[in-house]
């Protein structure tokens, strides 16, 4: 990829779509196993280093991942224990193990490290925000990361792309506030109407891929993981906000809750930004103003923190 934040850790897939056997996702421009064992979650290069079959469809044995190709297995730190067609007693070398990942698995995400430098203990998360009901969605949009990060602070966007869906907004954006505590930038303001009347809309994003976003009544956090250089995986998560304590009517609400965001508002944003240009946001082309105070920071920050990566 030509540019990621480094030393940080990425959301790369949803905890409810790891189910019992490994999956492989492509994020961050490579190709990740992931499963799990009575010890957590792990990661890996998918690429079984034998001879290269996708370990995402191997399975999960007496703890070790196996590969699909040969039955070769391996532990969780990736040590390769045993090659069937060699017996089980045999020396096995070290390089033909896997070079894992710092893999862990909250806030309803599973998250690997990026970076030489030692993982912290997980990522930073939004204050408050954790429940035991959680509706997930999760796309992948043909839109380069940055692009779709830079529009977590942008709200004068809502009546014009979901004015149908959020009829109280106005166009007019009032009592801005941009806050930035470095790694967090947080905006709030108001879109107010020809009469006064003002739909309050609030945003925090945790650089360089975590959002969360109300507006009105509705509320979700979402990531935004680079899969490559032209494509982001999408991923909400929703969770209840005003019923009572009854699993199934929580339940319910966060569906809701994810149906009227990801399946309508975000598919108008999506359209949105599959027509922009590729690539990264365009700061020194774009005639800003000042409600978009918000995206301008975001995407000058990830300009500071960004450097060029090498694949694993």
């Amino acid at each position: 990829m030509e540019a990621l934040v480094s030393n940080t850790w990425y959301a790369v897939e949803r905890s409810a779509n790891l189910k019992l056997r490994p999956t492989t996702v492509e994020r961050l421009g490579n190709r990740y196993v992931l499963w799990r064992s009575a010890a957590g979650v792990h990661a890996a290069p998918a690429q079984c280093p034998h001879r290269g079959a996708d370990l995402g469809d191997g399975r999960v044995r007496n703890g070790c991942l196996t590969c699909p190709y040969h039955g070769i297995a391996f532990t969780g730190d990736g040590t390769a224990v045993h090659r069937p067609a060699q017996g089980c007693e045999e020396h096995i070398p070290k390089k033909a193990g896997l070079r894992t990942v710092p893999a862990v698995e909250v806030h309803g995400y599973v998250w690997i490290w990026h970076g030489d430098a030692t993982p912290t203990d997980g990522p930073e998360w939004f204050d408050g925000d954790d429940s035991s009901v959680i509706v997930g969605a999760d796309q992948t949009w043909d839109v380069h990361y940055s692009r779709f990060m830079e529009s977590a602070l942008d709200f004068h966007h809502v009546p014009f792309v979901h004015g149908r869906y959020a009829p109280g907004a106005g166009q007019r954006l009032t009592d801005i506030d941009l806050r930035d505590d470095g790694m967090r930038l947080s905006m709030s303001a108001a879109l107010t109407n020809e009469k006064g009347r003002s739909l309050p809309v609030a945003g925090e994003v945790i650089m360089p891929c975590s959002l969360q976003v109300t507006i009105g009544a509705t509320s979700f956090v979402a990531v935004g993981t680079p899969v490559d250089d032209h494509r982001t995986w999408v991923a909400a998560n929703y969770k209840p906000s005003y019923t009572a304590r009854i699993p199934g009517v929580r339940w319910v609400e966060a569906w809701l809750a994810m149906v009227v965001d990801f399946k309508l508002f975000q598919r108008q944003d999506r359209a949105i930004y599959e027509a922009l240009d590729p690539g990264p946001s365009p700061l020194e082309h774009m005639a800003l103003m000042p409600a978009d105070r918000g995206a301008a920071l975001w995407i000058r920050r990830w300009r500071e923190l960004a450097a060029p990566i090498d694949r694993p």
